[in-house]
């Protein structure tokens, strides 16, 4: 069992930047895993080849990595500003 040690500022299951930087951490993983294999979906029926792998890899992930850096770079600021 895990536990989850709550702050003043909330729980970790209630930050969306956590829940961003986890999924990124998935999408990451189970591209990994998917190489050279088609990646299925839950809601179409096509599944992703290698042409939509590469367009993820290529353009979901350095949206979603550069989110996490300007999000860092902006806790950073904060905690720069507290006395």
């Amino acid at each position: 069992m895990v536990h989850i040690t709550t702050s003043p500022y909330g729980s970790p299951e209630q930050d969306p930047f956590l829940l961003l930087e986890s999924s990124l951490r998935c999408i990451e993983a189970i591209l990994r895993c998917q190489v050279n294999q088609p990646l299925r979906r839950s809601w179409i029926e096509h599944p992703y080849g290698e042409e939509e792998i590469a367009l993820l890899e290529e353009e979901m992930l350095p949206v979603l990595q550069r989110c996490l850096q300007r999000i860092d770079e902006i806790d950073a600021e904060l905690d720069g500003r507290r006395p």
